[in-house]
């Protein structure tokens, strides 16, 4: 089956939970519109409608199974995305096309699979250029907690990007497929900041920050860094690349020696990766799939994957809670002017 089918088989799953969620905003525009006759009673339909919404959604927030291609039910490879920024940040709405990354999907999928004997292998679909580095060890050691309870095997198959996080995640497979033109590598973490005093300063806005000691408001926009600060988020990276390394090392059977020069965050081609020890096989993912089924010893295997139910995190929350563009805009803002992070991100500088 081909990519583009199998994306098809995906989103006609989900046409039946679309055309419900469809009819559900149709009537609340209805309701709405017939109900802003004045201020309190628009304000007792809203709540009304929006009680409406959470009683529809908790009928259709079960995690319901796509099946991809096979047909043998008793002999399952349960397949898992990786795909987009990784983040705790929800990445599906009602307006998107159902493949962005989300995270607790992917948690609760591998929950599923240490308790589903049908499964008997696992496929990390990766097309990401990593993000958190959190979420990449979350998922990470959730693989790792998946093979040591099934004893089942797991290949990662990257697709265009496999880099950084999404590297860091493939690591907990067993074997790794990509293309020649797969983009993967970018070993290494990044943390960025903005300094926006020179701005500050030229529209007349003054900092009043109240700390309790020193370094509390460390990483402000408001302020150049120092030189001190530097050096303590510095060793925070530094903290953060060492277990990226010794990851790499147990995953690709290497000592630490061997993988830092491979890890100053360089990018690899696949046909580069392969070259230095970072992936095993050259491979599209239709054919690492053949392949993982040939290993496992079964024929016409059922490759399925899960698919979130809806949620009200599923909306879009500016048309269904009423925001104004100007609270959109002061939510977004609020996140670009957030404290630093560290990231295993491929190109997340400034």
């Amino acid at each position: 089956m081909t990519e583009n089918n199998r994306q098809d088989q995906y989103k006609s799953t989900n046409t039946k939970r679309w055309v419900a969620l469809g009819l559900a905003i149709l009537l609340l525009i209805l309701s709405s519109i017939s109900s802003g006759i004045t201020a309190s009673l628009f304000k007792a339909k809203e709540e009304s409608s929006e009680n409406f919404f959470t009683s529809l959604l908790q009928k259709n927030n079960q995690m319901t199974e796509t099946s991809l291609q096979g047909s043998d039910a008793n002999n399952r490879i349960l397949l898992v995305p990786i795909e987009g920024v990784i983040s705790s940040n929800k990445g599906t709405s009602l307006l998107s096309s159902g493949s962005e990354y989300n995270q607790d999907l992917i948690l609760a999928s591998l929950d599923k699979a240490k308790d589903d004997e049908t499964v008997k292998g696992i496929i990390l679909e990766v097309n990401s250029p990593g993000g958190g580095v959190y979420e990449s060890a979350q998922v990470y050691d959730k693989v790792l907690e998946v093979k040591k309870a099934r004893k089942i095997p797991v290949i990662a198959v990257m697709k265009s990007m496999a880099a950084s996080g999404g590297y860091y995640i493939s690591c907990a497979a067993d074997k790794i497929y990509a293309s020649q033109e797969t983009m993967t590598g970018s070993i290494g973490v990044i943390m960025s900041s903005l300094n926006m005093s020179g701005l500050f300063d030229k529209l007349g806005i003054q900092n009043q920050t109240i700390k309790s000691a020193a370094h509390k408001d460390i990483g402000s926009t408001s302020r150049p860094m120092t030189e001190e600060e530097r050096a303590i988020l510095q060793g925070y990276i530094n903290s953060a690349y060492s277990r990226f390394v010794d990851v790499v090392a147990k995953g690709r059977k290497m000592t630490k020696d061997q993988v830092l020069p491979l890890a100053d965050g360089r990018i690899y081609d696949g046909a580069q990766a392969k070259a230095v020890g970072l992936v095993d096989e050259l491979a599209y993912p239709d054919q690492a799939y053949a392949a993982f089924e040939k290993q496992l010893g079964h024929e016409d295997m059922e490759i399925f994957s899960y698919s979130p139910g809806l949620s009200l995190d599923s909306l879009p929350y500016p048309f269904m809670k009423g925001q104004t563009k100007e609270e959109v805009l002061a939510r977004e803002l609020e996140k670009g002017l957030a404290s630093p992070t560290a990231n295993y991100l491929y190109g997340g500088g400034f």
